[in-house]
């Protein structure tokens, strides 16, 4: 899952330098759903769903590329939105899946679950994009239109770690109890799994003993 933690904070790092381009968008997409295909992929997912997660990298990435040509089919932004926050869903279920099954904490389980904590920010920013997208007012309290994917990024990291500087607050109601349920995940997150992986890296973990999982050897 090592793999999987580098992509997704290469996406976390690079989004606010390349937002700002739409080649620059369509990289980060790649780099970030890429990181959650690469997760299926790690976990040993049925075929089938890891083409369909491919699938869906190169469908979002190829809309964003031609975005200007369908300005005028909202709702088939709307539906893109949709299918790439699916896609980020995918990681934090793995990682917890996987968790659950090696008898040792290693440093890649570490990893792994690091990747699941940025992952839930990414999704929650992607699911924030698409309910600014479906409403017909204004997300934020600024009142602003001219909102970037970094935007919401930067809103739902802010919210995950419960920093909340108060310069970007949700105006509706739907954003609001989004805002509170990713702070709510994110805490119990951090402090459930995170910290239990870290606190006992190198242990057994006694309800697995005895067993294995075909990547127990990683570091």
């Amino acid at each position: 899952m090592f793999p999987v933690f580098v992509l997704t904070l290469m996406g976390v790092f690079l989004s606010p330098v390349l937002s700002d381009w739409r080649w620059g968008r369509t990289v980060t997409v790649i780099i970030i759903g890429g990181s959650a295909a690469l997760a299926l992929e790690r976990s040993g997912a049925h075929r089938g769903v890891r083409h369909a997660a491919v699938g869906t990298v190169a469908v979002v990435a190829l809309f964003i590329a031609v975005v200007p040509a369908v300005d005028e089919y909202p709702v088939l932004e709307e539906i893109v939105t949709a299918l790439f926050a699916l896609l980020l869903m995918v990681t934090p279920v793995v990682v917890i899946g996987r968790l659950l099954m090696r008898p040792k904490i290693t440093l890649d389980t570490v990893a792994a679950s690091l990747a699941g904590y940025l992952q839930i920010g990414l999704l929650f920013a992607s699911v924030y994009s698409l309910v600014s997208q479906i409403e017909t007012v204004p997300f934020f309290a600024t009142g602003s239109d001219l909102l970037s994917t970094f935007d919401f990024q930067y809103f739902s990291f802010i919210t995950l770690t419960t920093v909340g500087y108060g310069d970007l607050t949700p105006a509706t109601n739907a954003g609001r109890s989004l805002a509170m349920l990713e702070a709510v995940v994110g805490q119990v997150f951090l402090v459930t799994i995170v910290a239990v992986v870290v606190g006992n890296i190198g242990r057994d973990l006694p309800h697995r003993r005895g067993t294995t999982t075909p990547d127990d050897g990683d570091a």
